[in-house]
């Protein structure tokens, strides 16, 4: 029995239903082949509009041919209206969150989640339809790839009696004037989108980019809301790509000034010099000093002093041991490395380079010694701070080696 059969099997003993504002989503046995239906709850059930209300709901969201729109047919059911839906398995966005929190702190999932639903609600409202709750009981996320997905949309109801009946335990999903009213346009869905936003953040913090956009879509007077969810996602992608661009300007001004240094600090200069014995041993001295300290922090081995004082003192050295070995492991592969890098640059060829060609590919080796530490340090399980200071000290090591044998061939930059 596979997988398919096994959950059909588990479906025809015990349903399992998800509540949605229309009603309870379930799967049966339709034809020989199990579907997932939405069984319209009581008190919109016996609402006789309620099948000319599906029935128009219906025939317009089949010519919305995006694939975020999830389609359905009428059926009748033991003299009961159901919405049987086509083939395929889903759970609400409810469900998943609530089964899955992390999943809301997944690279890209909000970002992906959000940018379909723009694009499906622009769709729809170009044709005049609005969803107008995009609760999280509301939205269909499709099993296989987490595609979000929507069904009965909100407008169909408008001006009936349905509207305050369909959407009673996501109220604070819909707009004021839509529940008050019963009138709804675009400004409206943007409204319904930022209260999906606030949700989705609400077991975390917003990043500073959603906030101001967030706090604009959610303003109670419609006229004080972005006038259309186009208008909405822009805003949004706007704010993001500021963010970004500041970040990444300050990354490259980093650089920029690392690798400027580096090559003032590569030119030859003259000074005259006045040779005082001792001074070499007490600047030795004082190097011995640092280094002799700086490793006798229990910090260094990653554990705080109260996990430390748990040890055992065999426990103690196993875990010194193991993290020296480490260290010892990575410097060694390390220096294979930034030997290999740095050879590119500090060659021959590479001294007789512009200054500009010269800061470029000093650029390049900075960038390749950071993503070769990095890489490293993941593969031996040593800490960021470790892997940068000894990344350092071998970095500084081979600079002055190769800086020493290029000078002894009379090359200089």
């Amino acid at each position: 029995m596979n997988y398919e059969e096994k959950l059909n099997q588990q479906e025809a003993l015990k349903p399992h239903y998800e509540q949605m504002p229309i009603g309870a989503m379930c799967r049966k046995l339709i034809d020989k082949k199990y579907r997932y239906t939405l069984a319209p709850k009581q008190e919109l059930a016996v609402n006789p509009l309620l099948r000319s209300k599906l029935q128009a709901d219906m025939e317009k969201s089949a010519t919305v041919r995006s694939a975020a729109q999830l389609h359905y047919e009428l059926r009748e059911e033991d003299g009961n209206l159901e919405l049987s839906l086509e083939q395929g398995n889903w759970q609400t966005l409810a469900v998943l969150v609530d089964n899955n929190p992390a999943i809301v702190a997944a690279s890209g999932f909000i970002d992906n989640l959000l940018q379909t639903l723009f694009d499906l609600a622009s769709e729809l409202n170009g044709k005049g339809i609005y969803h107008l709750c995009y609760a999280p009981h509301d939205i269909m996320v499709r099993k296989s790839d987490r595609l979000p997905q929507l069904i009965c949309h909100g407008s169909s109801f408008l001006g009936s009696s349905m509207m305050k009946t369909l959407y009673a335990d996501y109220a604070q999903f819909v707009a004021p004037e839509v529940l008050d009213q019963s009138q709804a346009d675009e400004r409206s869905e943007v409204y319904s989108l930022g209260k999906l936003m606030e949700w989705l953040y609400s077991q975390g913090s917003m990043p500073i980019e959603y906030k101001s956009v967030v706090e604009k879509a959610v303003k109670e007077q419609p006229e004080s809301r972005y006038a259309t969810v186009a208008e909405l996602k822009a805003a949004l992608q706007k704010r993001r790509d500021l963010r970004k661009s500041v970040l990444t300007m300050a990354a490259a001004f980093a650089i920029v000034l690392l690798c400027i240094g580096l090559y003032f600090e590569l030119m030859p200069e003259t000074y005259n010099v006045e040779y005082v014995e001792g001074t070499a041993k007490s600047q030795t001295e004082n190097i011995d000093n640092i280094e002799e300290t700086s490793f006798k922090n229990d910090a260094e081995l990653g554990l705080e002093a109260d996990s430390l004082d748990s040890l055992t003192a065999d426990e103690r050295a196993q875990m010194e041991a193991y993290m020296q070995k480490a260290e010892d492991i990575f410097r060694k592969q390390y220096k294979k490395e930034a030997d290999r890098i740095m050879s590119k640059v500090y060659s021959k060829e590479g001294m007789s380079l512009s200054e500009h060609a010269f800061i470029a590919a000093s650029n390049a080796m900075t960038e390749q010694l950071t993503n070769t530490e990095r890489r490293l340090a993941a593969e031996v399980g040593l800490t960021d701070d470790k892997a940068v200071r000894i990344a350092a000290e071998v970095n500084s090591m081979l600079t002055k080696q190769k800086r020493e044998k290029l000078q002894s061939k009379g090359i200089q930059k």
